[in-house]
């Protein structure tokens, strides 16, 4: 377990490093957020090639295919035949393998890829609710750096939702704002198809947003650009009939109970430890939109975020009869990265809210360690080819 700790411990000391670096404007916040992203990068990129299911299943032969071809084209119409990757992933497998053939350096680049819309869409949080990276770093280490190992794609889509959700709360014009959010959310599906559960957070968004805001007619124009765009995005998921039907067969293996993930099922202590902070914080925050007296830009964000919790809890109990809710609901647990720390910022004494800061981050530390230990993960104990 030293290595995961030092590593955490290496990446704080970054991000507090960083925070002269990324109040310095947005070149800033991009230096800063490589800078934050190198070390958990480096342990993912020389890791063991026994770590991470997904490695096995269509990784290394993903990339090790790459090399066979000389056209982008060919290589993405061969793998959805195959294995149905996405175009985006299939990209960066081919422009990897132009300059080197060593997996390791794609598994890095991989893990690079996957933090750094993290950190930018956590510096962006930040700005916005009070929130430190320092505290959404830890959250993201102790829940989702290691499922990165296993979950390749769908990880590295994550992190582009997170960074695009982060966008729906700028303060910029609809039309921008608008581009920002979409583009972002095409380069998630590229990756991953199942990003599309996106779209759930933007429809929620723009409900508890439409009575609150002084700006109706941006929102009402925000709203059909978002919208849109995101009917067509989902059609031309769905038109591209390969990787449909590849879709459809992957995601059938797990309702018929087929897939390894189904069939090992969830633990009970797992999902009540992972759902014991967000309800805390659920609770605290409802409490205090219980006292507010008008609508606000403020409150729907809040709401915004309660409604995610509850998202999220709901995807994790369905766990109980299968993985392929949990799994989904992922996307929704990403942004507890905020969600759990929000209560402390009620709090009118300084010394109060760090408290609360802390004694979250050890909770979820303490998560890390017990599922980490158990195996959940499948990244203990950690081999890299220095051994």
């Amino acid at each position: 377990m030293s290595i995961y700790f030092l590593n955490l411990l290496i990446t704080l000391s970054c991000v507090l490093i960083g925070r002269f670096i990324y109040t310095s404007g947005k070149l800033g916040t991009l230096i800063a957020s490589l800078l934050f992203s190198l070390p958990m990068a480096f342990i993912a990129g020389v890791r063991s090639l026994t770590m991470g299911t997904d490695l096995g299943v269509y990784g290394e032969f993903n990339f090790r295919m790459a090399s066979q071809f000389s056209q982008i084209a060919d290589y993405y119409q061969y793998l959805k035949q195959i294995n149905g990757t996405e175009y985006g992933y299939a990209v960066l497998n081919f422009w990897v393998s132009r300059f080197s053939m060593d997996i390791h350096w794609f598994l890095f680049i991989l893990s690079l890829f996957t933090l750094l819309p993290f950190f930018i869409g956590a510096i962006r949080f930040e700005q916005k609710f009070s929130v430190p990276v320092v505290m959404q770093t830890v959250f993201y280490f102790t829940i989702f750096y290691g499922p990165s190992f296993n979950e390749m794609r769908q990880s590295l889509a994550m992190g582009w939702v997170y960074l695009s959700c982060s966008y729906l709360f700028e303060n910029t014009s609809p039309r921008k704002k608008s581009l920002y959010v979409l583009l972002t959310w095409i380069i998630a599906v590229s990756f991953h198809r199942t990003a599309i559960i996106e779209g759930m957070i933007i429809f929620i968004y723009l409900y508890l947003h439409q009575e609150t805001t002084t700006t109706g007619k941006g929102l009402k124009r925000f709203s059909l650009i978002l919208l849109g765009s995101a009917i067509l995005l989902v059609a031309f998921t769905l038109l591209n009939r390969g990787a449909f039907a590849s879709s459809i067969n992957k995601y059938a293996s797990y309702l018929d109970g087929s897939n390894s993930l189904v069939q090992k099922t969830i633990g009970i202590r797992r999902i009540i430890s992972l759902t014991m902070m967000p309800m805390l914080s659920f609770s605290l925050v409802g409490l205090w939109l219980k006292n507010q007296k008008k609508a606000s830009r403020n409150v729907a964000d809040m709401m915004l975020f309660e409604a995610v919790m509850i998202l999220d809890m709901l995807f994790l109990w369905a766990g109980l009869r299968g993985a392929i809710f949990p799994r989904l609901g992922q996307y929704f647990s990403m942004f507890e990265a905020v969600a759990v720390f929000l209560p402390a910022i009620f709090f009118e004494s300084k010394q109060a809210r760090w408290i609360y800061f802390i004694l979250t981050c050890v909770y979820y530390i303490c998560v890390f360690i017990v599922i980490t230990r158990t195996g959940e993960n499948q990244i203990y104990p950690y081999a890299w080819i220095f051994n």
